[in-house]
């Protein structure tokens, strides 16, 4: 068992805060701790129709978590999206699929851009290794850094879920 992610206090902040944060992304700004961005990162519902703006905003947050970047970047299962050219390699599947699918590739390509040039710079939670699917990595148009599969550095904490259940 690791360290509590958060406290029970900070836990009803962000609870009250992913009330409304779908239509407020830009309150991200507002988190002060990396452990409070992964927090958000780990409970957010994927199938809100504010994901992109949200997780963008916690991408670009300057206390996002190297450890954050990679549960995203898993979450959003952004792997399968690099085995496409470019945004107009997507085909709708079904309404809005194709915008959505858009967007995620440029989340994709957000997180691996930030590791390539300024980083994460925190780099206090730590996730095991996660090792791709080598048949998915051969698909690949895009160089993906190994950061996004190794293990991260830092302290391991409970997932947030525990917190709030």
């Amino acid at each position: 068992m690791g360290k509590t992610l958060v406290t029970n206090e900070q836990a009803e902040v962000l609870m009250e805060l992913l009330e409304d944060l779908h239509e407020h992304p830009e309150w991200i700004a507002d988190l002060t701790t990396p452990q409070e961005l992964h927090a958000i990162a780990c409970v957010w519902n994927w199938d809100d129709g504010a994901t992109t703006k949200v997780i963008g905003q916690i991408i670009a947050h300057p206390h996002c978590d190297l450890g954050t970047a990679c549960v995203i970047f898993g979450e959003g299962e952004f792997l399968y999206l690099l085995e496409h050219e470019g945004e107009g390699d997507f085909v709708e599947s079904y309404p809005g699929a194709q915008n959505e699918n858009k967007a995620f590739f440029r989340l994709a390509l957000a997180i691996i851009e930030r590791l390539r040039t300024t980083g994460f710079s925190s780099q206090q939670i730590r996730l095991p290794a996660t090792p791709p699917d080598p048949k998915v990595l051969g698909k690949l148009k895009y160089s993906v850094p190994e950061a996004l599969f190794a293990e991260t550095p830092g302290e391991v904490y409970d997932y947030p879920r525990n917190v709030w259940m």
